[in-house]
């Protein structure tokens, strides 16, 4: 049978997938048909062939033209240390460099919303990130995969950044992006790294801004307001710059 991917989420590697019929099916990531050294990935839109056994897509195979899917070769790019930490930093655009070192090429990327690294058979645990410092335009906070923000550490150098943590960049303008991070093993205990985007929106900031007028205006993902949990890191962000958040008014009466 064939189907449209609905949502793939490639740190956690859960996926969704309609059928002709409506139906909806979830797949996880080691259902995609691909070969060992492939970072195996559905894109939502692709119309791809499938199978279902026990309630599960399987058996899902990647359509001949991969549109948006920039592949590139999967020759080892970063290493890690006797932790087996790969030490890390990431700028406002969901690039990745090597500290003390350069910018990484990714192995394979879907322009401004995901990019995916390889580290072969490099035995990566986690992975030490350094955020760039707050300045006057843009503010950077790194949050748990619960969506708490972490404390700010020296020289914003964070140690073993748990898998599905994010990074909040909120910019003067408003423009608010949002990028979630992790690791993936696949097949024969090859390593990589994600870093995909969660959501991008640019917030109105004129007129009286409340924590309820920016709830308000936070985009919905998919048929749920999952987004609302980053309101709390959105709003420091913009204190962080400077920018009023006025108390909500007390209700009347209360």
């Amino acid at each position: 049978m064939t189907g449209m991917v609905r949502i793939f989420e490639p740190v956690s590697g859960n996926g969704f997938i309609q059928g002709v019929d409506g139906k909806e099916d979830a797949f996880y990531q080691g259902d995609i048909e691909g070969n060992a050294f492939e970072f195996k990935i559905l894109l939502p839109g692709w119309r791809v062939s499938f199978g279902i056994d026990n309630g599960r897509a399987r058996k899902l195979c990647p359509p001949i033209s991969r549109n948006r899917l920039k592949i590139y070769d999967n020759e080892v790019r970063f290493g890690v240390d006797g932790r087996g930490m790969a030490d890390l930093r990431i700028d406002q655009h969901g690039r990745i460099y090597v500290t003390n070192c350069g910018l990484v090429r990714p192995s394979l990327e879907v322009e401004g919303e995901m990019r995916v690294f390889f580290g072969g058979r490099a035995h990566l645990r986690g992975f030490d990130f350094t955020l760039p410092e707050t300045d006057a335009e843009r503010s950077f906070q790194l949050l748990d995969p619960q969506k708490h923000t972490r404390n700010p550490r020296p020289e914003n150098r964070y140690e073993q950044v748990a898998d599905g943590s994010y990074v909040v960049i909120v910019e003067r303008s408003g423009e608010t992006r949002v990028w979630k991070m992790g690791r993936r093993i696949q097949g024969d205990g090859l390593h990589w790294l994600v870093i995909s985007r969660r959501f991008q929106y640019t917030y109105d900031l004129s007129g009286r801004l409340t924590e309820t007028s920016i709830l308000g205006q936070t985009p919905i993902s998919g048929k749920k307001r999952d987004n609302d949990s980053f309101v709390p890191a959105i709003i420091e962000g913009l204190k962080l710059l400077d920018v009023t958040i006025h108390a909500d008014a007390e209700t009347v009466g209360k």
